[in-house]
């Protein structure tokens, strides 16, 4: 259950963010983007939840893999939403013309 449900907060998010970067709304961009981060956190606490057989090394493997995917996932957003973001020359050429 909770691996659909990170599965579909991640999504949710992510539509969201890139919808509301389009409208320009980057402090709810943030936030869905943090959104996204928790999902990928509540998908690898249901994937620990489901593979609870420690004897099975493929278990092991698929626990520790996904584990290390999601803390460098953490690791990028949160380094992501601490950067200040450059706009693009062509959103500056924009605002000069407009």
């Amino acid at each position: 259950m909770l691996i659909i449900a990170g599965i579909l907060i991640v999504a949710g998010a992510g539509v969201g963010s890139i919808a509301l970067r389009e409208k320009s709304r980057p402090q709810l961009a943030k936030a869905t983007f943090v959104l996204m981060i928790a999902g990928v956190l509540v998908l690898t606490v249901g994937t620990w939840m489901r593979f609870d057989d420690y004897r099975s090394p493929i278990e092991w493997f698929l626990n520790f893999a996904i584990t290390a995917a999601a803390l460098v996932t953490v690791v990028v957003g949160v380094r992501t939403l601490r950067t200040p973001h450059r706009r693009s020359a062509a959103t500056d050429q924009e605002k000069l013309t407009a």
